[in-house]
């Protein structure tokens, strides 16, 4: 055989394999249709004869009412079981014939459900099941059973909104008696720390035309000592001199070798050393002095003044954050008195530094009136 003659026949086979396909699935597209058309007209007839035995039960004035329709279902076997199916008071009820075990014994079946979340689950406080002829008082009684179901719901519904009003309603209430009660503690604070404020101002005007101040073109000369303690160790365990030393008003020991160092404050925040009186030996303690010639408090070193704050007893600067932001003054009589509020109104010497611009002022005042 050529290879053209090959070509003839696989052709002539191709040809005769689709014609063959075709009339294959056409013959089973009639069989379809006509099966399909079989089941429709024996649904038909089975809704038709269902329909005839539920009316013998409920008037067919009624079932209109209730814009029933009818289903058929077929589950194990060609007979289709039909369901009457109408919706009242928000649930979907089935009206169905059930079998029993005994042959020929059947009873009805109601059947209610709802959907939800794209399933549908049956209401079994409302599904039930009736004997022929008593369909219709079981049907209705389950009606009312949902229609008094419903109106309970209802009002448990509006009962619940009632509740969550009237709890809103109190919470509310609560929030502006709170806020009330806010706004007087506010305006009572405010009040109490103008008036505290008000009196500490008056102080501080008091105070300011009672500080001490330096007079103009006196200067005096201070004097800061420095002198060898004792003989100590060093890194390297090497012998080294310790030094100490303090400041003084005068620049020589006295006829006794004594020198009186002065009162002076290590920190801004401590208090002021007390007063010593030392005796030195020039040849074994080597003291040196160091004079500082001032004239004003500001040319002073830092621990030799000293700042003069006024406070009312007993009045604090305390932050409530339920009462706004910021520190307001206010009386609390179990604080102690370094808790008190205080302002600094200046910086002046300390107390020996200004008996000795006081002298000098004075002497400075003495020899002009000579003059």
């Amino acid at each position: 055989m050529t290879q053209t003659q090959h070509q003839q026949v696989s052709l002539h086979i191709d040809t005769l394999a689709n014609q063959t396909l075709a009339r294959y699935r056409q013959h089973q597209q009639r069989e379809r249709q006509g099966e399909e058309d079989r089941m429709r007209q024996q649904d038909q007839q089975a809704i038709a004869v269902f329909k005839t035995l539920l009316e013998t039960e409920v008037e067919a004035d009624l079932l209109a009412a209730l814009s029933v329709t009818y289903e058929a279902h077929h589950e194990h076997n060609d007979v289709p079981q039909i369901a009457a199916v109408f919706s009242y008071a928000g649930v979907a009820w089935h009206l169905s014939q059930e079998w029993q075990r005994q042959p020929g014994e059947w009873r009805w079946a109601i059947r209610a459900t709802h959907h939800g979340n794209g399933s549908r689950s049956s209401l079994y406080d409302l599904s039930t099941a009736a004997s022929p002829q008593a369909l219709r008082t079981t049907l209705f009684l389950k009606l009312g059973e949902r229609r008094e179901q419903l109106l309970r719901e209802e009002h448990e519904a509006t009962e619940r909104e009632r509740r969550q009003q009237q709890v809103e309603e109190e919470a509310h209430a609560m929030q502006e008696r709170e806020a009330q009660k806010r706004a007087l503690r506010i305006a009572q604070a405010v009040r109490e720390h103008r008036y505290w404020s008000e009196q500490l101002a008056a102080l501080k005007q008091e105070a300011l035309q009672q500080l001490w101040r330096w007079p103009e073109e006196i200067r005096i000369s201070l004097y800061h000592v420095s002198y060898c303690a004792g003989i100590g160790r060093g890194e390297d365990d090497e012998p080294v001199l310790e030094h100490a030393g303090g400041w003084t008003g005068t620049d020589h020991l006295d006829e006794h070798g004594y020198l009186r160092l002065e009162p002076a404050k290590p920190s801004s925040w401590s208090k002021a050393t007390a007063p010593r009186t030392i005796k030195l030996s020039p040849t074994m303690h080597l003291p040196i002095w160091e004079r500082w010639t001032v004239g004003s408090v500001e040319e002073l070193s830092g621990e030799l003044r000293e700042e003069v704050t006024v406070s009312l007893p007993g009045v604090v600067a305390r932050r409530d954050e339920d009462l706004g932001t910021g520190f307001r003054l206010t009386r609390d009589e179990q604080a102690y008195s370094e808790d008190s509020y205080q302002e600094c109104i200046g910086r002046v010497p300390l107390a020996w530094i200004r008996t000795l611009v006081d002298q000098a002022a004075a002497g400075e005042q003495e020899g002009a009136s000579h003059v």
